[in-house]
């Protein structure tokens, strides 16, 4: 009986995820898209100085704000 309910959920979180996602494609709103996605530097001595730069696009129809940015 535990089994049932706890596949039973678990359908249900995956049904529900499903619909969520697939009504996000739908609804309008900002959507930010980068020309590319990471940047190899190569070797890189210790100490150098590096620097890179990622063009993107809003390809929503919203104003995307982007409120702040934190390199990695």
């Amino acid at each position: 009986m535990r089994k049932k309910i706890f596949i039973g959920f678990i359908v249900m979180g995956l049904a529900l995820f499903a619909l969520k996602w697939s009504l996000a494609s739908k609804i309008g709103g900002p959507r930010i898209q980068f020309d590319t996605l990471e940047y190899d530097f190569g070797q890189v001595e210790e100490g150098d100085m590096l620097e890179c730069t990622f063009d993107f696009k809003n390809v929503g129809d919203a104003e995307l704000i982007i409120e702040r940015a934190v390199p990695s």
